[in-house]
Formats: structure tokens, C-alpha cells, sequence
């Protein structure tokens, strides 16, 4: 229990330090911060419009920002960077703040939405939904939901929805603006893009015939290697062998010259009317 009452107590803290500075950087069109803590320092991106405001002449607005952080929200080492946004349309905290300046100048809450749904679809959003709450006509709040494209609200690609606040003091009272945009890059698991798999199945079709063309060259290098191993053991067997039959045929045919030699002195001992040495 413990354990749930840090996380939530985390989610707090980064809650609030999101809305400080939401509060104090609405010149320079706050755009969101991420808190990245590592062992020797807390790294702090602070995302925005005109970052040049952030930062003032000769780093003196980020001094007094990272004091002000460190001592009211105790970072220890505390490191802020600001970064520019490439398209501002595409970010819903800026949208989000642009719609309640535009409410505070007194622009109808319609046109104030519907001219920022279109800029947010021009810019290449795949879908937008634009909330606005609180006493917009009369004396009874009410809710105005514009949407376009697509959004979901369930699922895997939910996760990728981009959401920004932002509230409007009016004399009627505090009006809520709620900006969620599903950005371009979004993968949406029914949609299928046909030419990226054409182009895989190509790649893959290219990559098996060099597979099998480097096999073949193997397969043909294997057969010349065999061929000229089993020649060169036909040549050294060849080599080996014909001294031996050498040899052997002229042992053999000693051989037979003794045999011959001694067949004819016992033919020449056994003769008839011979008579041995010694008898007279």
C-alpha cells in the first residue's frame, strides 16, 4: 500500500509542476515537460513556442526558473533544457491555449474551435477533438464537443493520443478547453499500407534470389574442389603404386630364375647313365 500511495503521490507532484509552469510560461506558449531523473542529476525538457523567452538574455529567466523549481519542489542538481517545436499545430497544450485567448478576446467559442479543428487537420493530424466546458451561454454550464478525423478511445493506439488543458477566466465564470490529437504518425492496426509491403516482398523476392545465387556458386566451387581432390588422389594413387609392381615383377622373376636353375641340376643329377663323382 505503500508503494501505491509514492506512485500517486509522483503522479501529484508532476501534475502540479505541469500546471506551474503552464501558469508562468503562457508567453512563451508552454508545450509540455518531461522529468528525466538519472543518479547524478534531474534532467528537465520543457517544450514551448518561443523558447528564447524561456531562456532571456544571457540565460537569466532559466536561472531563476531552475531556483525556483529546486527550492519548491526540492530537485536536487536540477537541469532544464528548452526545445522549440517543430509544428505547433500538432502540440494540444498550444492549441489548447490559443483557443482560450481567443475566448478571452471575446470570439464566439464556435468559430474559436472550428478554425483551430481545421488548422490542426491542415497541419497532417489524422484526427482532433476539441471540448469546451463550462458557462457558455446563460447561467447553466453545459458541454460543446467538436470533433474530426479520427480518434480512438480504447485499444493500443489510444496510448498515442496527444491531450492538452487549458482554462479560460471569462465574467461568466471559468471555461474548460480540452484538446486530444491523434498525431500522423499514429499506426492504427486496421490499416494496412499496401506499397510498403510490395516493397518488402521485393526486397524479400531480391534477397532470395541472391541467396540462391550465392548457393549455386558455393554448390559449383564444392563440385571443382571434388573433382580436382579426387583427381590429385587418382594421380598420387597412380604415382604410388607403379614402383610396387616394379619391384614385384622383379622379384618375381628372380624368383623363377632360381627355380629354373635349380630344376635343371636335379634334371641334370637324375639323368640316366650318369654316374656320380667318386665311383669307378
Amino acid at each position: 500500500m505503500a508503494r501505491e500511495r509514492e506512485f500517486i503521490q509522483e503522479g501529484i507532484r508532476k501534475a502540479d509542476i505541469k500546471e506551474f509552469l503552464r501558469d508562468s510560461l503562457q508567453k512563451a506558449k508552454f508545450g509540455g515537460v518531461e522529468i528525466r531523473r538519472t543518479a547524478l542529476r534531474t534532467r528537465m525538457i520543457i517544450y514551448a513556442e518561443r523558447p528564447g523567452l524561456i531562456i532571456g538574455r544571457r540565460g537569466r529567466n532559466i536561472k531563476d526558473l531552475t531556483e525556483i523549481l529546486e527550492k519548491r519542489y526540492g530537485f536536487e542538481n536540477l537541469q532544464i533544457e528548452v526545445e522549440e517545436i517543430p509544428i505547433p499545430e500538432l502540440n494540444p497544450h498550444i492549441m489548447a491555449s490559443r483557443i482560450a485567448a481567443m475566448l478571452k478576446a471575446g470570439r464566439p467559442f464556435r468559430r474559436s474551435a472550428y478554425m483551430n479543428l481545421e488548422r490542426i487537420m491542415e497541419a497532417g493530424a489524422q484526427g482532433v477533438e476539441i471540448t469546451i466546458s463550462g458557462k457558455i451561454r446563460g447561467e447553466r454550464a453545459r458541454t460543446v464537443r467538436f470533433v474530426k478525423g479520427n480518434i480512438t478511445k480504447c485499444g493500443e493506439p489510444a496510448k498515442q493520443v496527444l491531450e492538452g488543458l487549458a482554462v479560460a477566466d471569462l465574467k461568466q465564470g471559468m471555461m474548460g478547453i480540452k484538446v486530444k490529437i491523434m498525431p500522423p504518425d499514429t499506426k492504427m492496426p486496421d490499416r494496412i499500407d499496401v506499397e510498403a509491403l510490395e516493397e518488402r516482398a521485393a526486397e524479400a523476392k531480391e534477397a532470395g534470389e541472391e541467396a540462391a545465387e550465392a548457393a549455386e556458386g558455393l554448390e559449383e566451387g564444392a563440385a571443382g574442389e571434388a573433382v580436382e581432390a579426387e583427381a590429385a588422389a587418382d594421380s598420387e594413387g597412380a604415382d604410388a603404386e607403379e614402383p610396387l609392381e616394379v619391384e614385384q615383377t622383379e622379384e618375381s622373376s628372380e624368383v623363377e630364375d632360381t627355380t629354373k636353375e635349380s630344376r635343371i641340376e636335379e634334371d641334370a643329377g637324375e639323368a640316366p647313365g650318369s654316374e656320380p663323382e667318386g665311383r669307378e
